[in-house]
């Protein structure tokens, strides 16, 4: 008997899925499934943002998002970090940031 072929999902397939309080991300086609963040996780997102921010107004470079935002780079990446700052189009480069907090760490 064969093996079932795995589904290469897109950023489209995901974006189609039900609103069910889990986090889906697709990178290269694997899909990513998280429940929703807890409590520390919201605590720490917050305190990462306040700090951006803060580091923002005094030096004027990018803009800092809060999440959920969806970041796809490609048909089959698509992301929700924790929090994003992009620089300003101005300088006429772009550079992005992601950041995922967990129970015992932060990964940027």
């Amino acid at each position: 008997m064969g093996m079932v072929a795995p589904v290469y999902y897109t950023a489209d397939m995901v974006r189609a899925l039900p609103d069910d309080g889990n986090r889906y991300e697709v990178v290269y086609g694997e899909l990513l499934v998280s429940p929703a963040p807890r409590l520390w996780h919201q605590e720490v997102a917050q305190r990462l943002l306040v700090a951006l921010r803060v580091y923002l107004e005094r030096e004027p470079v990018g803009h800092v998002l809060a999440s959920p935002a969806d970041i796809s780079w490609g048909p089959d990446v698509l992301v929700q970090p924790t929090s994003s700052s992009r620089r300003s189009l101005r300088s006429g480069r772009s550079i992005g940031l992601g950041c995922r907090t967990s129970s015992s760490s932060l990964k940027c």
